[in-house]
């Protein structure tokens, strides 16, 4: 089986290190070829596959008949996303959603081509009332926190196009078949733990306190004010704490929050606002750190690469129960409750600093549920499954297909396509001679079939 496999590939993209460890576990299967279709960036995800670079459908267009599958990773955020989803509108396949909501990534495709595409998308999918109140929410840098992307997630209309969906968990599963988007498989996200480099050199955590980690794109549903606060509030959290914000932000409304927040409940000594860090220092602080905080409200994510980390490597790990965490063994992770978090939260923080036997324990059940959750056999086994399920009608023209885009490739080339005329048909008559002959078919008519045809009407 041949497969294209459409993906961000930039060393910055989760997706991309995903895609890095999915595609490869792909390529073992037996009789398999994976191709990475992916834009030309400086910085790249390293891979033993053969890497097609693209920038837009008529890059690939004489390229995909040649393939049994094409796959498309489909993401949250327009600028990683929008030349994939332009080829999947012209050339429908399977796509990975890896992301609950898609409003913001189509918030800003529309904004790369016309700005009120959005609101007009907005308007026939949930109302024109309701689009007017989003868009008025999202001009309020403010307001924007309050607008329910989960409801008004779009996906509908982004998957619109697409012969099959896989994502990463029931939760997700369940989003899509309210929109009725079938077929769709949960295939949880395959083991990708080694994509951070090596954890050696100098720790950046000292020692002395119980440390906590968040990890990711710093933003508002990352929970991480919370967090600040119910340590801030807390004497014993803020004598034996020290919480490491570690990620990127875009966001710089949230970010000033952030450091507002610090300043205001005098957090210096207990909270640390790290920003981006590269691979190597990323995973030092994996290593070194007690435990994680994984919390997400609301939970945009279909599957959790830091979650996933998280339990990897053992590290204890709090989340909120809600999304994807809330079908999470109880045994494997601290869950806090989404209406009761104001209490919670420090209980539960508390109650993981005070014993560290509870910490290993839990990190060890955590790890074992991981490794089987995770592996990757049985990804590929269940992938492999589904690319053929939902490919099988293309898979069984395909040798069809090919030749019948040979003949297009060599029409196209010599200009047959564009002369009209009797000598024109007579040799577009003779390929089709030859392929019934060829695929034993008899949907071709024969001359003379067509008053055979008009005597049978009359």
């Amino acid at each position: 089986m041949k497969i294209a496999w459409f993906t961000p590939f930039g060393i910055k993209s989760a997706i991309g290190a995903y895609s890095k460890h999915a595609a490869e576990a792909l390529a073992q299967y037996e009789g398999a070829v994976v191709d990475l279709f992916v834009e030309k960036q400086d910085k790249m995800h390293e891979t033993t596959l053969r890497k097609i670079f693209f920038k837009d459908y008529e890059d690939v267009e004489d390229l995909l008949p040649s393939y049994d599958a094409v796959i498309y990773n489909m993401g949250n955020y327009a600028p990683f996303h929008a030349a994939i989803y332009d080829v999947l509108l012209a050339y429908p396949g399977i796509v990975i959603s890896h992301d609950v909501s898609m409003a913001e990534f189509m918030l800003g495709y529309c904004n790369r081509q016309d700005p009120a595409m959005f609101g007009r998308l907005l308007g026939r999918l949930y109302g024109q009332e309701a689009a007017v109140r989003i868009l008025y929410d999202i001009g309020s840098r403010a307001a924007v926190y309050k607008v329910d992307f989960l409801k008004y997630n779009m996906q509908e209309f982004v998957l619109r196009t697409a012969k099959g969906v896989v994502v990463h968990s029931r939760y997700h599963a369940r989003v899509l078949e309210e929109k009725r988007l079938r077929p769709v498989a949960v295939i949880p996200l395959i083991e990708m733990c080694d994509v951070v480099g090596g954890g050696d050199g100098e720790s950046p955590i000292p020692a002395g306190r119980v440390s906590v980690l968040t990890v990711g794109q710093a933003n508002w549903n990352k929970m991480s004010l919370e967090v600040m606060e119910a340590i801030g509030k807390n004497r014993f959290l803020r004598e034996n704490i020290c919480y490491y914000v570690v990620g990127a932000t875009n966001d710089s409304f949230y970010l000033d929050r952030l450091f507002r927040l610090h300043e205001k409940l005098k957090l210096e000594d207990c909270v640390k606002l790290i920003g981006y860090v590269d691979y190597q220092t990323l995973n030092r602080y994996y290593s070194n750190v007690d435990m994680i905080c994984n919390l997400r409200y609301p939970a945009f994510e279909g599957g959790s690469a830091s979650l996933q980390e998280a339990l990897l490597r053992g590290k204890p790990t709090l989340v909120l129960d809600t999304g994807l965490y809330h079908g999470l063994p109880d045994d494997c992770v601290v869950k806090v409750s989404v209406a009761d978090m104001e209490k919670e939260l420090p209980d539960k923080l508390t109650a993981l600093v005070k014993n560290a036997q509870y910490r290993e324990e839990l990190g060890t059940r955590g790890r074992a549920f991981a490794q089987e959750y995770y592996d990757k056999q049985k990804y590929a086994k269940k992938m492999i499954a589904f690319i053929e399920e939902v490919a099988r009608p293309d898979l069984k023209t395909a040798p069809l297909r090919r030749l019948l885009e040979k003949v297009r490739v060599e029409l196209k080339e010599t200009g047959m396509n564009t002369t009209l005329g009797e000598p024109r048909l007579q040799v577009v008559d003779g390929i089709g001679r030859d392929i019934e002959y060829l695929f034993d078919i008899d949907t071709m008519p024969k001359r003379g079939d067509s008053k055979k045809n008009e005597d049978m009407n009359e």
